[in-house]
């Protein structure tokens, strides 16, 4: 169990990780940020690898959470204040499943044109069971060839840009 408290660190699990759990003490208790312009959070395991995140929040990151291959497990975890997107699931073989989660204040990236989005599906899966999406400038969800599955999610104020687009809450 991580002990409570604010960490800079980054959580990078590799093609050598079949699994690992990572538990906080409780969201509001233990705090994980980068030290810079990068992911909190990445899986890039093996195709039958799982990692679970419990009881954290992720503070910033570009972005916070980032699966290319395996599963990812998130439980009770607050993501805030992330860069560009807030989770990213890209590859066929990758999977994020959320329960219990709270997204809020994603916010673009400098000079980009793209998003920001609250997650983006790219060839993966998505399950996310009480999930609340908050204040993303952009789109709450956006998938491309990718599955989810939605149950209880909820996502508000999303905002436009400065041409009038985005502000959605699923972009499929």
């Amino acid at each position: 169990s991580v002990a409570a408290g604010v960490y800079e660190e980054t959580l990078a699990f590799g093609s050598e990780s079949d699994g690992g759990v990572i538990a906080g003490r409780c969201a509001d208790m233990v705090q994980i940020g980068p030290g810079d312009d990068a992911p909190i959070v990445s899986v890039d395991a093996g195709r039958n690898g799982r990692i679970e995140l419990q009881g954290v929040t992720l503070a910033g990151g570009d972005p916070a959470i980032s699966v290319y291959q395996g599963t990812l497990g998130v439980t009770d975890v607050g993501i805030a204040d992330s860069v560009g997107e807030a989770v990213t699931v890209g590859g066929r073989s990758a999977s994020v499943e959320l329960t219990d989660v709270a997204i809020g204040g994603v916010q673009p990236r400098a000079r980009s044109a793209a998003g920001p989005y609250g997650i983006v599906v790219v060839d993966g899966f998505l399950d996310a069971t009480r999930v609340d999406l908050v204040d993303v400038a952009g789109i709450g969800i956006f998938l491309a060839n990718g599955d989810a599955t939605l149950t209880d999610v909820s996502i508000v104020d999303m905002a436009t840009d400065n041409s009038g687009s985005m502000g959605r809450g699923i972009d499929a």
